[in-house]
């Protein structure tokens, strides 16, 4: 198992990614992925949660909010540190090189371990919708171009998404699953794409 930092990476699925899917996974099942990235995680997975283009926003609202001593782990929640498999280092990677049927999708299986999870888990136990909604602002989180890029808005009207209410619901679907799997000693595998 190799475990180090995701910085490129979550720089890529930055750039790229407009979903994340967490997926809380028992440590037994968790035991079934060994060193091999590309189990398929759903299929172990007791249930999953995914945030449709909204996860850069809800991130970027919970650093706002976090004292400077929890940034770190408040990247983790998108984002491990602990990943199973090889990065791909796309910034030292000589293309011209590469043999013709390279797989530039080939991810390592990033997740955060039962200690982690629980250490989020307590993180976001203290955020309420209301924290979330009073530290929205439409306006800074189209001028830093937070992920999907110019669509935050203030409009409130019913199912209209990228505003305050919507940033609100994500958090208590993201405070649920982690706390799940804080409960359960389970681990929480995250999908950026």
């Amino acid at each position: 198992m190799l475990i180090s930092s995701n910085k490129f990476a979550e720089s890529l699925n930055a750039l790229m990614g407009q979903s994340a899917t967490l997926f809380l996974v028992d440590r037994n099942e968790f035991s079934k992925v060994g060193d091999n990235p590309e189990y398929p995680v759903a299929n172990i997975a007791a249930e999953k949660t995914t945030f449709e283009k909204s996860f850069e926003g809800l991130l970027f609202l919970i650093t706002k909010g976090s004292r400077p001593e929890d940034i770190s782990i408040v990247r983790q929640i998108f984002y491990p540190e602990a990943y199973i498999g090889e990065e791909i280092d796309f910034e030292n990677i000589d293309i011209d090189t590469l043999p013709d049927d390279f797989d530039f999708d080939k991810q390592p299986l990033y997740f955060n371990d039962p200690a982690t999870v629980s250490e989020i888990a307590d993180l976001l136990s203290s955020i309420e919708p209301g924290n979330i909604i009073a530290l929205f602002d439409h306006t800074e989180l189209n001028e830093h171009d937070i992920e999907p890029g110019q669509v935050w808005t203030d409009d409130e009207r019913e199912g209209v998404t990228f505003n305050a209410q919507h940033m609100a619901t994500e958090l208590l679907s993201l405070k649920a699953i982690y706390e799940k799997a804080k409960e359960q000693g389970a681990y929480i595998v995250s999908h950026v794409d």
